[in-house]
């Protein structure tokens, strides 16, 4: 490394000519280097302090498609697409106007943004020093910062045309119900079925963004679209560079400034259905949550915490010994709840029964249930009681499905126990069951 200092210090030295120290050129480049910047970058911000301009950095100009993300100074030769500009909101709290845009070289198509005024043109041809990559959401995006030069190269690339060239890392184009959570950027096309403003709270700043649901013929997801995005409801779009958020393990949609959204002249068909919920199998929702989900299953067991509990009255923590981990000792107020697992015969699912269906499969408040604990001296005789009447029963559950590294839970917002006599049922599968055997 030491060699490779001097030989690029000697080199700067000769292209800055006069009485140039070059003892302070490579203290300079050590000091850089020290910092964690490569020597390429390090060569240009000690150029650009000279004021040497024009001069090729170190390493030859590669493609865009040989990009991978992550370079911390490459040198391009491209073709602007289009540009535009915005004012951002930096980290520190200032504003800041910067240029983004689409860029071509004869490899492709790849997205960039100008942190500096460098006077990029639509159809100009420019000569990029020392610009690094980011992968954005899973595309990998060029930067021009303050440590690039670029400089106009006309009679360059003058042949090239734009939409004859593939955009590299094009976002996987699926259909809504195929949208899993992790999978980065998407391209779509659906119907917005609702669309609604709200304000929210960003690192201290209020910021204008829309929430609402899209909908095509496999399924909906929720979405919200940010800085200026605005989707009319009842219209029909195209969506490139959509990015997948999850949830609790529920995929859900978001749409900023860098997705390319074009509005369709013709309406995409949406599922029939989209108000009632959707009929899974367990083994589904092991891939990801669902909003609105109608699940069929045997209750098998009946877990700890069912029953009477106590919750804190400020945060509805449930209480341990009359103690919330939040706010510490609490005068708590009863609930019921069941914790329980499903099963369906293809999976299984942990579900969680609140106060409202409880006391509906129970026939009982949690006064009442309080009242009759205090009569016996004990609660656990109530988690006996929900294993009596819920434990191997059929039920239709519906509501929302989440999803965690423990797997699939229901929380339904309706319960209706299967009518029919279930071990009257099974006593006849196993009779037919044990005729094909003998």
């Amino acid at each position: 490394m030491e060699k490779e200092i001097a030989r690029v210090a000697e080199e700067i030295a000769e292209l800055v000519g006069g009485d140039v120290d070059r003892d302070e050129i490579k203290e300079a480049l050590e000091k850089y280097v020290r910092l964690g910047i490569d020597l390429p970058s390090a060569r240009q911000v000690l150029l650009k302090k000279y004021g040497v301009k024009g001069v090729r950095g170190v390493g030859d100009e590669v493609e865009l498609a040989e990009l991978s993300g992550g370079e911390m100074s490459v040198n391009l030769l491209v073709k602007i697409v289009s540009v535009s500009k915005k004012v951002v909101r930096l980290s520190g709290g200032d504003e800041k106007e910067i240029a983004f845009g689409l860029m071509a070289d004869r490899s492709g198509i790849r997205k960039f943004t100008a942190w500096e005024e460098f006077g990029l043109e639509e159809g100009g041809t420019y000569r990029i020093e020392g610009a690094y990559t980011k992968s954005y959401r899973g595309e990998v995006e060029v930067n021009l910062g303050n440590l690039c030069t670029v400089e106009p190269a006309p009679g360059e690339l003058e042949d090239l045309d734009p939409s004859s060239l593939p955009r590299i890392g094009t976002p996987r184009e699926v259909k809504i119900g195929e949208i899993v959570p992790k999978m980065g950027t998407v391209t779509v096309e659906g119907r917005v079925l609702s669309a609604s403003e709200k304000t929210v709270t960003v690192s201290g700043a209020e910021k204008e963004i829309q929430e609402g649901v899209l909908g095509d013929e496999t399924g909906v997801i929720r979405y919200t679209a940010w800085g200026s995005v605005r989707l009319r409801e009842g219209g029909s779009y195209r969506i490139a560079g959509a990015y997948v958020r999850s949830w609790k393990g529920i995929p859900q949609l978001g749409i900023d400034e860098r997705a390319e959204v074009t509005p369709l002249d013709r309406e995409v068909d949406v599922k029939e259905s989209t108000e009632g919920p959707t009929r899974k199998r367990i083994s589904e929702l092991l891939l990801k949550g669902e909003q609105y989900v109608e699940v069929t299953g045997c209750l098998i067991e009946v877990r700890e915490g069912s029953g009477l509990l106590f919750r804190c009255p400020v945060c509805r923590r449930v209480l341990k010994e009359s103690t919330c981990r939040v706010h510490g000792p609490q005068q708590g107020y009863p609930d019921l709840r069941v914790k329980a697992v499903v099963d369906d015969g293809y999976g299984a699912a942990q579900v969680v029964l609140n106060r409202e269906i409880t006391e509906k499969l129970l026939g009982m408040t949690p006064e009442e249930a309080l009242e009759e604990s205090e009569r016996r001296g004990e609660v656990l005789w109530l988690e006996e009681e929900v294993r009596r009447k819920l434990q191997g029963r059929w039920f239709v559950m519906r509501g929302t499905a989440i999803l965690d590294d423990f797997g699939p839970t229901l929380l339904p917002k309706e319960v209706e126990i299967v009518k029919g006599d279930v071990e009257e049922e099974l006593k006849t599968l196993l009779e037919e069951i044990e005729g094909v055997v003998l």
